[in-house]
């Protein structure tokens, strides 16, 4: 694959990382979570130093129809041809979907609790020590947060900033955009 492809998520692969209807390695979550639209394939290599099969994955992403490149993008008006796209719903989406795409805001807790499933995943594959060590103390301040957005919010800026200061700044960076989209998701 040309080192100047760019890959867009599918709506297939934008819904596997918000609901994780999907079931996907975290490793293949990670390079689907990396993947933005804007940055090439040379970009997404410096962003995940630590996959030396990059490429692989994003074939193996393309093949699931997770992502597609910038060319079919285009050509395919980047996500799906209005065609296939089924006319959702209310029935449909309760009666033939397994797992229902979020669309209620979280309350703060839920909110925590994904922050800190998404805490663990992140960091699982480390193997030294220190990390180990320093995401346990992350956590743990993140579940000991108040059930108030200010609270969870100090806590997960926190979290960011260690990470970044001790760990990976680019996971820091990933953190950050995938807290943000929690997030968002709050009922205020």
């Amino acid at each position: 694959m040309p080192n100047d492809t760019i890959f867009h998520k599918t709506t297939k692969g934008q819904q596997a990382i918000d609901t994780r209807n999907i079931k996907l390695a975290m490793t293949m979550r990670r390079a689907l979570i990396i993947v933005d639209g804007k940055a090439s394939v040379d970009d997404l290599q410096q962003k995940a130093p630590m996959y030396d099969n990059l490429e692989d994955m994003l074939n193996t992403l393309v093949n699931q129809g997770l992502i597609i490149a910038n060319t079919e993008a285009v050509n395919e008006s980047i996500f799906e041809p209005e065609a296939t796209k089924p006319t959702p719903t209310v029935e449909v989406i309760i009666l033939e979907s397994p797992v229902a795409p979020q669309t209620q805001p979280d309350s703060v807790a839920a909110t925590k609790a994904r922050l800190t499933r998404l805490l663990k995943d992140e960091f699982s594959f480390h193997k030294k020590a220190s990390v180990q060590k320093a995401v346990k103390k992350l956590i743990a301040d993140l579940e000991d947060a108040n059930d108030n957005i200010e609270a969870l919010s100090k806590a997960w800026n926190k979290c960011i900033k260690i990470t970044k200061l001790t760990i990976d700044v680019k996971m820091a960076e990933l953190l950050k955009s995938s807290g943000e989209r929690l997030f968002s998701q709050l009922t205020l």
